[in-house]
């Protein structure tokens, strides 16, 4: 195969994998919401692996890493999908919940309207929030963000 063909491949895929990544960031909304809460450059907490999470009606299955703090939630996708996804940190002030529902495969789940009024949705599994509310509870008996276990 020559050398052209194979350059004009790579190529093709490149330009289609960041056009692709960019339309569901605009289109589901996580765009705005880096806009509106960028994640801080040097934020620590109790980190949650390989999760998933759903922005406006774009999923991301298994490629998402949470972060919680008592003062919010810090999002990020793997870094092969961080094309127009930059890290996102939303305080727990700019959430409302709006159900708590159990999803086929996913567990119970929670909904959250974010920002006043609301500029996106986000579903993410219940487990992040009960991280949440365990940092809260850390933070109100003097321990720190820094104390807390690594799942």
């Amino acid at each position: 195969m020559p050398l052209a063909v194979i350059l004009g491949v790579i190529l093709y895929f490149g330009v289609t994998w960041l056009l692709v990544m960019s339309l569901l960031a605009w289109a589901g909304g996580w765009k705005q919401l880096a806009q509106a809460y960028p994640a801080p450059p040097n934020w620590s907490g109790r980190k949650l692996w390989g999760r998933w999470i759903k922005v406006g009606w774009v999923d991301y299955n298994g490629c998402v890493n949470y972060g919680v703090d008592a003062e919010g939630l810090h999002i990020a996708l793997w870094p092969i999908f961080k094309t127009a996804h930059a890290p996102l940190y939303i305080p727990w002030t700019a959430m409302q919940v709006e159900a708590v529902t159990k999803q086929f495969g996913r567990g119970q789940v929670v909904r959250v309207a974010i920002g006043d009024p609301p500029m996106a949705r986000i579903t993410v599994p219940e487990s992040v929030f009960a991280a949440g509310k365990e940092a809260l509870a850390r933070v109100a008996a003097g321990a720190t963000s820094e104390d807390a276990p690594a799942t």
